[in-house]
């Protein structure tokens, strides 16, 4: 066999390895080549910042003592963590105490989440060094839970309690693109670093070398190795971070005695927090005699090889498709698709990867997909990935609220997307990105209390959605446990000899600007309900440099107090003929306590969308400063969808204490509409242009009446009783849900979990019998089954006809049809008659089926259908016609 048709599942051709070769020679070679040398910033770790406000603080709390305490005990409970005993039993390993071996238990990259966990646990050691768990110290809890893995590794490094458990040696390595192996030694290693950072111990860190070194020695460039990248991008962000780490331990000097950052209060300068306790030896593999500069350089190597892997298919048997990114190249690419947060992570890699190479494609890449995501594929509220089918992308401008999925784990890649994106670019547009994402579509992943979670963040809801303590795909969880104690992170960054405040956070950060010089900086604000923020500058000593505040991008007025006053004369903005960096500021000699006030007007603002957006046609929303606002039904009588908001109507802020931990409300006077069927007029096809408000009164005049609403923030909605939300409130009546028929109460022998029975009624029409816009019921999971569904009217009424618009998903690869047959009853004395004369119990779909019976006088309706076999069945509209 020539070597240039070398088997794909074992190597790259010779020609692809010169390909490869060529590229991978662009990248850096030793440790000291690792710095971000490209980027125009670079973060002041959250170990530098302590938060002291009345927003972010108390929330921290909560994280360490609901949000975790519930993530752990949702590990055990599922036997995430009785996998990782079951598998050192299986290697000969078994821990103290432990039974007889048991099957595996969970979905395959359940491991991952018990990462995630440990991860955010390391992170709350930071700020709360006498944290708990059940009872005990929490780092006696993670030492506990680090040994579990240790026992459960390999001799060669591999580790993974799925494929020790159930798939064998043999097995490991052979579906890449679907069992998450790499995504979870990705998790693995990265929970590793944390540790190391806050704790300064080894025993999780060398756990994570070993892994690391295992995946070096198993993927590659090189002839034998494997070819594929992992189909959930993630490994490359773990072993970005390690070789950041290596690398900052090969830089730091030898010798000295340097305080652990948790000692200090973050008062230490990353190298120094990286290092602390383990400057003796640095972190040469505890296997093997390399240094930790190779070692930077071999990680840095390998995460730029499974980046560059991905849309490449020579040496594999064929690629992953765009759900794992893997389509085309990243050089090729100009738009965003597929699945979400395997996006996010993969362009957050490819992003500290160009801001150590510059690559040019990498850089026309990845702005022109940040392009495409923010300006024609973003939520409101920082939400991504519209789509359940593919948890991810759609077409441009295709941004449903009510189906919207915005999974919470999208939302936080994209903060880390857009972190790494203002540190590459030094632009403030990326900081605007990363505030709309955390105070919203993140934020509202996690419920007040902090122990329960949303996976989808809808935009819409007509009462179905609510928090939950877990999910089978337990992802969001514990990503928000390792997320928000780092938000601290996401304040400040430095670059050029210059600190730049990008979040407003009441904190306290000590920066080491320069060996020379280290500044501490104040914010106090309360911040994200008043505008008003103080920055005290205190340097070591007085000094030159340049300090830069984000001007908002929904701030259009601002005003600059200061003390001395000729500060406030030195702000301008920080800009060049051809870029707006987005900045205020000035470069000039500060002063142990020099300070300034700005205050940012926070106005209440209608906002609409791009005309393309279908789904907000017609519509607005609220924001107030950086927070969106939503109306609940707990505060408006329990109906939101029928209210609409006229373009002159009165908004005022108002601030509630008293209210969902305390937060500020919009009122105003808006339009409801009546429920009643005597009010239900539309209004004319066409008409003379007029104010919305002119309109709803002349037009349908009996359709409408005043009514006040409460908004409270987006991110605080569904913590309390269910009911309605909406986002996106219309201007006019015509747009406005009637709400279900008030004389009928629906039921059914089954409805799965995420639909309604309320749907069958609710008089929003389908556009076709595929409709997943509208809402719906179904008998789902229910195949090849008689099920029912049944109407209860409020009193007796003279009926003779339904139709009936049958939900059908088959075309885009469900198991929902019309069923193979019904039949129509009707309720006389408390018991049940098939209507008479009914003829012709359609079936057809993309419209509705009538069925006309002979008058009767009822209190109650029921439709009895069997199911297909194989198939379920729903229903999008059932209606019932009076023969009055």
């Amino acid at each position: 066999m020539s070597v240039g048709l070398l088997h794909p599942r074992r190597g790259l051709t010779m020609r692809r390895l010169a390909s490869i070769g060529a590229i991978m020679c662009a990248f850096p070679a030793s440790a000291d080549d690792l710095e971000p040398r490209h980027a125009k910033l670079r973060p002041v770790p959250f170990t530098a910042v302590k938060i002291e406000d009345e927003f972010w603080a108390p929330r921290l709390k909560v994280v360490a003592e609901k949000t975790l305490a519930a993530n752990f005990r949702q590990c055990e409970q599922t036997g995430r963590i009785r996998n990782w005993e079951k598998a050192a039993r299986a290697l000969g390993r078994p821990p103290a105490g432990a039974g007889d071996a048991e099957p595996f238990e969970g979905y395959f990259f359940n491991d991952s989440d018990v990462y995630k966990a440990m991860e955010g646990a390391a992170y709350v050691l930071h700020h709360f060094p006498d944290a708990t768990y059940a009872g005990r110290p929490l780092d006696e809890y993670l030492d506990e839970l680090i040994g579990k893995i240790a026992d459960m590794q390999w001799p060669d490094g591999y580790v993974n309690s799925y494929f020790t458990l159930k798939r064998g040696q043999e097995q490991r390595w052979t579906d890449i693109q679907h069992k998450h192996e790499l995504y979870c030694g990705g998790h693995l290693i990265e929970a590793a670093v944390a540790h190391f950072q806050v704790t300064g111990q080894r025993n999780f860190l060398d756990v994570a070398i070993r892994l690391a070194d295992h995946i070096g020695d198993t993927f590659g460039p090189e002839p034998g190795k494997k070819a594929d990248p992992c189909g959930h991008p993630e490994v490359e962000l773990a072993l970005l971070k390690l070789a950041e780490l290596c690398a900052d331990v090969a830089g730091a000097p030898r010798g000295r005695e340097i305080p652990h950052p948790s000692a200090q209060g973050g008062t230490v300068s990353r190298r120094e927090a990286v290092v602390a306790g383990n400057t003796a030896h640095g972190l040469a593999s505890p296997d093997r005699a390399t240094q930790p500069q190779q070692s930077a350089a071999r990680y840095f190597k390998l995460a730029s090889f499974f980046i560059e892997q991905h849309g490449r298919k020579d040496g594999r048997e064929r690629l992953w498709g765009d759900y794992a990114q893997d389509h085309v190249p990243l050089r090729q690419q100009r738009e965003i698709v597929g699945h979400a947060v395997r996006a996010m992570y993969f362009y957050s890699a490819a992003t500290d990867i160009a801001a150590r190479t510059a690559d040019a494609e990498y850089l026309t890449a990845l702005d022109s997909v940040w392009r495409d995501l923010t300006q024609r594929k973003m939520y409101i509220t920082g939400g991504i990935g519209p789509s359940s089918h593919n948890e991810g992308f759609t077409v441009p401008y295709d941004l449903p609220n009510d189906t919207a999925y915005a999974e919470t784990c999208g939302s936080i890649g994209l903060a880390f997307w857009a972190q790494r994106m203002n540190l590459l670019h030094g632009q403030a547009q990326y900081a605007d990105v990363l505030e709309r994402v955390l105070y919203n579509g993140l934020l509202s992943g996690l419920s007040l209390a902090g122990e329960q979670f949303f996976y989808e963040n809808r935009l819409g809801s007509r009462g179905e959605a609510r928090r939950r303590d877990w999910f089978g795909c337990a992802c969001c969880p514990p990503n928000l446990l390792r997320f928000l104690p780092t938000v601290g992170g996401y304040a400040y960054a430095v670059g050029d000899d210059a600190i730049y405040v990008n979040q407003y956070i009441g904190s306290t950060a000590t920066i080491r600007l320069r060996d020379d010089l280290t500044v501490t900086i104040r914010q106090e604000t309360r911040y994200p309900w008043d505008g008003r923020v103080r920055i005290t500058v205190t340097p070591s000593k007085s000094s030159t440099f340049g300090l830069y505040f984000r001007r908002p991008e929904w701030c259009n007025h601002w005003t600059v107090g200061s003390r001395p006053s000729d500060i406030a004369d030195a702000l301008a903005p920080l800009q060049t003929p051809s870029v707006d960096y987005g900045y205020l500021g000035a470069r000039r000699e500060w002063k142990a306590g020099d300070s300034f006030e700005v205050t940012f007007d926070m106005p209440i603002r209608r906002m609409e969308s791009h005309p393309r957006v279908k789904a907000n046609v017609g519509r607005v929303a609220l924001q107030r400063g950086p927070i969106v606002y939503c109306l609940e039904g707990t505060d408006n009588v329990g109906r939101v969808r029928n209210v609409c908001l006229p373009r002159d109507a009165e908004l005022m802020a108002e601030q509630r204490p008293d209210l969902l931990g305390g937060v500020i409300v919009i009122r105003g006077k808006g339009l409801a509409a009546s429920s009643s069927d005597e009010a239900r007029a539309q209004p004319a096809l066409y008409q003379p242009v007029a104010s919305v408000q002119a309109r709803a009164l002349v037009a349908i005049p009996s359709a409408v009446e005043p009514k006040g609403f409460v908004a409270i923030p987006y991110f605080a909605w569904a913590n309390r009783e269910p009911g309605e939300m909406v986002v996106w409130l219309p201007e006019s009546p015509a747009l406005v849900e009637p709400g279900p028929v008030p004389w009928i109460t629906p039921s059914a022998s089954h409805c799965w979990e995420n639909d309604s029975v309320l749907a069958l009624c609710d008089r929003i029409e389908p556009s076709s019998s595929a409709d997943h816009s509208v809402p719906r019921f179904t008998w789902w999971p229910q195949r090849g089954t008689s099920e029912r569904v049944q109407y209860d009217f409020d009193q007796p009424r003279r009926v003779s006809a339904v139709e009936l618009y049958w939900f059908d998903d088959v075309k885009a690869g469900g198991h929902c049809c019309p069923p193979e047959s019904w039949r129509l009853l009707y309720r006389k004395g408390g018991q049940w008659y098939d209507v008479g004369g009914a003829a012709g119990f359609g079936t057809e779909p993309d419209r509705y089926n009538r069925v006309a019976f002979a008058p009767v006088e009822t209190d109650g309706l029921r439709i009895e259908a069997k199911l297909r076999e194989g198939f379920s069945a729903g229903i999008l509209e059932w209606r019932v016609e009076s023969a009055e």
